[in-house]
């Protein structure tokens, strides 16, 4: 009968880190959301009581909802997702699309007839840009992709796409945008062509010496050093890692390095098959 019970795939008191066990980040949520649920609650009845002129109970209802729904992003993220860089990429999605909703509702609420909660929204939209560039590059390496070799033009261009919102929800002079987006794209493509060719210079200089150097290197049996003999007659002597990769166990939930003497991840607590 033993033999039949199912092995928990989750040791939830092995983690490391406590954020990581499921059941404290749960009750932790359930909480929260109890507690705003009452004091909400009672701030709403205070208001209709008192007479219910003007819905000031909205404010601290919204100002709240911000912390509450960033908190039940995260605890869904945290455990939806395992790796780090998609975790970074939709929790700073998740919380700018909190306060944009809050913006918005704040503007409604108001009555202010003309939409400025597009400017704020607009702005973060850029680091929000700026991340997504940066997150599809570490994505494709991590999946054995090519990265294009201009990829990091998107980054000015993330910024030119906000001028053009500037221009077109502004009532300036129209089609401006065109000044300050072509030296900018020009000016990036040099700086970034640039950067790039170097750096492949210096990658094929590298893997140039790591051939040469193979090409040079002699094993010795009995002392397990590596070593290459120079023209002059001068043996030069490197160490060599001893270190396997069969000492080191890699986590498939979070990507965390373990040794291999561990039943279960020290970061996520995954148990191993």
């Amino acid at each position: 009968m033993a033999e039949n019970q199912k092995i928990p795939k989750y040791n939830m008191n092995y983690s490391r880190i406590q954020g990581n066990n499921p059941v404290t980040a749960n009750r932790g949520l359930r909480a929260h959301w109890i507690v705003y649920l009452v004091v909400n609650g009672l701030l709403m009845l205070i208001n209709f009581l008192t007479g219910f002129y003007g819905l000031w109970f909205l404010y601290p209802l919204l100002s709240w909802g911000i912390g509450i729904f960033i908190h039940t992003s995260v605890v869904y993220i945290r455990h939806r997702y395992p790796y780090k860089s998609d975790r970074g990429f939709y929790i700073h999605f998740a919380v700018i699309l909190t306060v944009s909703i809050y913006l918005f509702l704040l503007n409604v609420i108001t009555g202010v007839n003309y939409p400025w909660f597009a400017w704020p929204v607009a702005a973060m939209g850029i680091g929000v840009g700026e991340h997504f560039v940066a997150y599809k590059r570490i994505k494709r390496i991590e999946t054995g992709q090519t990265v294009a070799r201009l990829h990091s033009l998107w980054y000015p261009a993330v910024v030119c796409f906000f001028l053009v919102f500037v221009d077109i929800f502004s009532n300036g002079r129209p089609n401006w945008f065109w000044w300050p987006v072509v030296p900018i794209m020009f000016v990036s493509f040099v700086i970034i062509d640039s950067i790039t060719r170097h750096r492949e210079n210096l990658r094929f200089r590298y893997h140039q010496r790591q051939a040469k150097s193979r090409a040079n290197v002699n094993i010795n049996p009995i002392t397990n050093a590596a070593f290459s003999q120079e023209d002059s007659g001068e043996v030069v002597f490197e160490n060599r890692d001893n270190s396997t990769h069969s000492d080191r166990r890699y986590c498939p939930r979070c990507g965390e390095t373990n040794s291999s003497g561990h039943e279960y991840c020290e970061y996520c607590g995954l148990k191993f098959e």
